[in-house]
């Protein structure tokens, strides 16, 4: 399994660019199981979001290390600024991967939180060379306590599933274990 890292997105004086202070790697593990004890004592459902950056390593082939670094911390500013209530969970999860923990919530209201922070990284409009896109892009995993234990899988595990799937699609998209298009379409019906 990777090793995760608790992204605390705050402004720092670094020199001219942002710094992502970044707690001890054990703090997403123990937030997890803090919330899904919670979940099943009081019989809610729990959300999990993984995130990577698509063709990150192309962007660092592109534009460099330096500028790869500000990208992860300007997708970490992002997605934080982006969740709306204290109890959501934001943390890096290895390389250019970020997981984003939804306490008591349901895969309808995570995929809703899912393309407000997919839309908010493309409204970003950073450039990118090495993509499709144009643009830097992200690709989503989303999974729900109550789908993970369906599939027999741990929600970490169902949703990294679900956006490898996502990468399978294309990338910059959604996916889950429903279709998850018709499901943004009901959320918003202008896209």
């Amino acid at each position: 399994m990777r090793s995760v890292q608790t992204v605390n997105v705050k402004v720092l004086p670094c020199s001219t660019t942002l710094c992502i202070v970044i707690s001890p790697p054990n703090n997403f593990d123990n937030h997890l199981i803090k919330i899904e004890n919670n979940a099943i004592r009081e019989h809610i459902d729990n959300a999990l979001i993984l995130i990577d950056i698509d063709h990150f390593k192309r962007f660092n082939d592109c534009y460099g290390h330096v500028q790869g670094d500000h990208i992860l911390k300007e997708v970490a500013k992002t997605i934080k600024n982006t969740l709306k209530r204290p109890i959501d969970f934001v943390a890096r999860y290895g390389g250019e991967e970020f997981v984003v923990l939804l306490p008591n919530t349901d895969l309808h209201g995570a995929l809703k939180v899912a393309a407000q922070i997919n839309q908010a990284i493309y409204d970003l409009s950073i450039e990118h060379c090495g993509s499709e896109h144009k643009f830097i892009t992200i690709s989503l995993g989303v999974s729900t306590s109550t789908v993970s234990k369906q599939q027999q899988r741990s929600l970490v595990e169902d949703a990294d599933y679900h956006l490898y799937q996502a990468k399978k699609q294309g990338r910059n998209t959604i996916a889950s274990h429903i279709d998850t298009a018709q499901v943004i379409k009901q959320i918003y019906p202008h896209a």
